[in-house]
């Protein structure tokens, strides 16, 4: 599955703030048990756990990454701490680091939680961004057209 991520839009075929049952997926998307008790939310794995998906009162609010997630087509999984400024047009903060060497890094614009071990990401969590980003705060897009132009 691709798991091109466009910030506050979408994971792939998830769409964030959209209703799950509201669409049709490549891979099988299956009810988890609850994680907790009292839980607000249902988690659903997705194909042979390459995501999970986080829903709240039947509306997309979260996609887990686990093996793959790309930014214009630049994968994040697996990219050093020192490189994600340049991916992501910006520099995550550290919103925690535990004695293991592992830390959970965030850009709350983007909706972005990055999970890390020994410096190199393990897995990203994407929501609908806190607050919307200005336009020009994004990262690059790539500007090779997909297709050529008819004109």
């Amino acid at each position: 599955m691709n798991w091109e991520w466009v910030p506050g839009r979408n994971c792939g075929e998830f769409q964030l703030g959209v209703a799950l049952a509201s669409n049709t997926y490549t891979e099988p998307v299956v009810r988890l048990p609850p994680s907790c008790d009292g839980a607000d939310w249902v988690n659903y794995r997705v194909g042979n756990e390459e995501a999970r998906v986080r829903v709240e009162n039947g509306i997309i609010v979260g996609v887990e990454c686990v093996r793959s997630l790309l930014l214009h087509g630049q994968e994040i999984i697996g990219l050093q701490q020192a490189e994600l400024g340049d991916v992501l047009g910006r520099s995550p903060e550290v919103a925690q680091r535990w004695d293991d060497g592992s830390a959970r890094l965030e850009v709350p614009e983007l909706g972005l939680t990055l999970w890390l071990e020994s410096g190199v990401v393990e897995s990203a969590t994407v929501e609908a961004a806190i607050t919307r980003p200005d336009p020009d705060d994004l990262p690059p897009v790539d500007p090779t057209p997909s297709r050529p132009d008819p004109g």
